[in-house]
């Protein structure tokens, strides 16, 4: 059987996953978010090709993987891939 997320996406266009990381994880990793917001340390997103106007909202940055505050996240989101990966 599919794992919750993947039933849900397609009859959605969302999911979720309760329990992905516990309050006081998910906690630091928003305060190192938003102190990388605040730094300024965030890319714009990037529309390839074409007119390079300022299109999307979103906001980027390619983090080493020993970052304290991010790394549960990291780990959980990489085994999640994996489970999915075996599923569809």
């Amino acid at each position: 059987p599919l794992c919750p997320l993947l039933e849900a996406v397609p009859r959605q266009g969302f999911g979720w996953m309760d329990g992905f990381l516990a309050g006081p994880e998910a906690d630091v990793v928003r305060a190192r978010v938003l102190e990388l917001w605040t730094n300024g340390d965030l890319n714009e997103g990037e529309v390839e090709g074409g007119n390079k106007q300022h299109l999307r909202s979103d906001r980027y940055l390619f983090m080493e993987e020993d970052d304290p505050a991010v790394a549960p996240f990291t780990r959980r989101l990489d085994q999640l891939v994996l489970s999915i990966a075996k599923e569809v």
